[in-house]
C-alpha cells in the first residue's frame, strides 16, 4: 500500500512537472527516435557497411543518450533549487532524490524499443544498452550531486557538458569505440570492467548529493 502511494504520488508529480515543460518534453523522444535513427541510416545509406553503421550506433549512443537522460531531471532539480517560492517543495520532503528514480527509470524503458531494433542486426549491443544505463545513473548522480552542492542547476549542467566533450575527444584521438566488447570477455569481466566503475561513482555522488541535500537546505 506505501508503495502504491509512493507511486501515484511520484507518477502525479512527475506528469505535472513534464506538462509544466511543454514542447520541451519531447527533446528526449525526438532524439533518439528521429535523430538518432536518420543519422544512423545516413551513414549506412553512405557506407554500405554494417560495421561502420555499428560502430556509427555505439559512437552516437555513447554521447548523446546520456545528456538526453538528465533532460527531464534538469527540469525538476530546477523547480526544487532555483525557481521562486521552491520553499513550499520542501515542507513535506526534504529528501529530492526519490523524484529522480522514476524518470530515470522510465528513460531505460524508452530506451527498450531503439535497442530492440538494434539488437536484431547486432546482438551484442544489449551488453551496450547495459552501459548505457550505468553510465544514465552517474550523469544523473552528478547532476544531483552537484545542484545540491553548489545550489544551482546551470553549474551541474556546463559540468555535464564539459565532460561530454572531453570524452568525445579522447575517444577521437584515441579511435576508441569497442572498449566494452573485448574479444572473449565473459560477463562478470564485462560488469565488473564497464559497469561496477559507474555504478561505484554514482553511489559516492548520491551519498554527497543527499548530504548536501539535507543539511545544506534544510531551512528551506
Amino acid at each position: 500500500m506505501r508503495l502504491n502511494k509512493w507511486l501515484y504520488r511520484h507518477m502525479l508529480s512527475g506528469y505535472y512537472r513534464i506538462k509544466g515543460m511543454g514542447v520541451f518534453a519531447l527533446i528526449p523522444l525526438l532524439v533518439l527516435y528521429i535523430l538518432i535513427p536518420i543519422t544512423n541510416y545516413a551513414v549506412f545509406q553512405y557506407f554500405q557497411d554494417m560495421e561502420m553503421l555499428r560502430y556509427n550506433i555505439v559512437s552516437i549512443c555513447q554521447y548523446l543518450v546520456p545528456i538526453c537522460s538528465i533532460w527531464h531531471i534538469i527540469f525538476i532539480l530546477y523547480h526544487f533549487v532555483e525557481e521562486s517560492g521552491n520553499e513550499v517543495l520542501y515542507i513535506s520532503f526534504k529528501d529530492k532524490l526519490a523524484d529522480l528514480i522514476l524518470p530515470y527509470i522510465l528513460y531505460a524503458v524508452l530506451l527498450l524499443p531503439l535497442f530492440f531494433v538494434y539488437t536484431r542486426m547486432f546482438p551484442e549491443l544489449w551488453f551496450f544498452y547495459m552501459k548505457l544505463c550505468a553510465i544514465n545513473l552517474a550523469y544523473m548522480a552528478f547532476v544531483y550531486c552537484a545542484t545540491f552542492m553548489l545550489n544551482s542547476i546551470s553549474v551541474s549542467v556546463i559540468g555535464i557538458i564539459i565532460y561530454t566533450i572531453c570524452e568525445m575527444i579522447i575517444h577521437r584521438n584515441q579511435n576508441e569505440g569497442y572498449d566494452y566488447f573485448e574479444e572473449g570477455q565473459n560477463f562478470i569481466g564485462f560488469i565488473q570492467s564497464n559497469i561496477l566503475p559507474y555504478v561505484v561513482i554514482a553511489i559516492v555522488l548520491f551519498i554527497l548529493g543527499k548530504l548536501m541535500n539535507k543539511y545544506l537546505l534544510k531551512y528551506k
